[in-house]
């Protein structure tokens, strides 16, 4: 072969060679899809929940939580709403032949994105109505019933005075209840906590005047709470925040085993609210991890972007006692059940409940995507004061979940990081 065509046949290869380099070069340089992170750039809070009736979850109960539409609870009385400003929620729960309950969450000025506040509620199923004639004797009404007297009521009762009805069939409902109070924000509570609410309806109006309500304290040793304070649903200035009127200090009458308030006047119908004030302490709080609650997703050396990633889990929430009340009245069992109202009161319905979280995200090009979950949960104690020294009860308060995690390039380069939490 000839010189020439050999140096030519040289070119040539350097030539086919740099072109190969070249598309070498530009694969290598190939920009990650990028795409939009929808968690990140979602603002809102969730207020999450279970309305309860007597331990069980109901199902059916509308919710309406102040600036969002109704919603109506699930099979488990669960119910989740998402809301879009920092700041205090009114929330009402309803249900057709119940008493309504109202209650409050705060979404906090440092509240991250996508945190849950987490609130349990009890509703009631209203009281069978008693009818009574005019000319009546002194007669007792309680839950669905008359009775003898009111030693034999079995949580609360009215004891309608003699000639207080002036229209024969006159209707009068008595429903023994625990109301909502939300006032579990503060170390003692201001206008005390209810051990038990009696809503009296009449079919018409009832003169109060020598009406005595009258709340059990099934005690089996005269033990019995130091003070009690009654307390009357109002409208106006003298209405505490909850929306009560202060009356006076219920008078425990022993033979009876009864918390006993006599109405001076007025009319018979009201929600009267017989309270005590224990001293409601922290004792600690912090957070734990959420199980099979946490993954990675590793999109690393692929340069198209993976969208909608499923992240699932469930998050514990509502409390439970740590030192139930039972175990500090010793042998009287049935006071335990007062001190339980009085921390519902406040705290909500007893139970620990799991709520199940879905979102989506989006992992870009050449890319890992971390998450992990945590639970907040408070540490409580209530001490009561007794006749016979003080009681404290103890219990765990899940508060709402942290959800973080964090989006960054393989090669720790552009890309950031992003945290929320739910």
């Amino acid at each position: 072969m000839k010189k020439r065509e050999i140096y030519a046949m040289a070119l040539l290869l350097m030539a086919t060679g740099a072109g190969l380099s070249s598309c070498s070069v530009s694969d290598n340089e190939k920009a990650p899809e990028e795409v939009e992170d929808p968690i990140k750039d979602v603002v809102e809070y969730y207020i999450v929940g279970q309305v309860m009736e007597n331990n069980q979850g109901l199902a059916g109960a509308s919710v309406t939580v102040e600036g969002a539409e109704a919603v109506t609870t699930d099979a488990t009385g669960q119910f989740r709403v998402a809301v879009s400003d920092k700041k205090a929620y009114a929330i009402t729960v309803q249900k057709d032949g119940y008493l309504s309950a109202e209650s409050s969450v705060t979404v906090p000025s440092g509240a991250s994105n996508r945190d849950s506040y987490a609130i349990s509620l009890n509703l009631t199923k209203k009281s069978a109505a008693v009818a009574l004639n005019k000319n009546n004797d002194a007669t007792v009404v309680t839950d669905g019933a008359v009775v003898d007297g009111i030693e034999d009521i079995q949580e609360a009762g009215v004891e309608v005075p003699h000639d207080a009805i002036t229209e024969d069939k006159t209707e009068v409902t008595v429903t023994p209840y625990v109301p909502e109070q939300a006032a579990a924000t503060v170390s003692q509570i201001k206008d005390g906590t209810s051990i038990m609410n009696v809503y009296v309806e009449t079919s018409k109006d009832v003169d109060g005047k020598n009406a005595v309500i009258a709340v059990s304290n099934p005690t089996t040793s005269n033990t019995n709470f130091e003070d009690v304070v009654v307390y009357k649903k109002a409208a106006g200035s003298r209405a505490d925040a909850q929306g009560y009127e202060k009356l006076g200090k219920a008078t425990y009458d022993a033979n009876t085993k009864s918390y006993q308030f006599k109405l001076a006047d007025g009319t018979l119908s009201g929600d009267y609210s017989f309270r005590v004030t224990p001293t409601r302490q922290e004792s600690g709080s912090g957070t734990e991890t959420v199980e099979n609650a946490e993954g990675k997703v590793d999109n690393s050396g692929n340069f198209a972007a993976l969208t909608d990633i499923q992240i699932s889990y469930e998050a514990p929430m509502g409390w439970s006692y740590t030192t139930t009340p039972e175990s500090v009245m010793g042998s009287d069992k049935g006071l335990a059940s007062l001190i339980n109202n009085a921390v519902a009161a406040t705290e909500g319905a007893s139970g620990v409940y799991k709520v199940s979280y879905s979102t989506k995200t989006n992992v870009s090009g050449n890319s890992i995507m971390y998450w992990s979950v945590k639970s907040a949960y408070s540490n409580v104690d209530y001490t009561f004061k007794m006749n016979n020294g003080s009681k404290t009860v103890k219990l765990k308060k899940y508060t709402g979940s942290v959800f973080s995690y964090r989006n960054e390039t393989a090669n720790q380069h552009s890309g950031g990081t992003s945290t929320a939490s739910l």
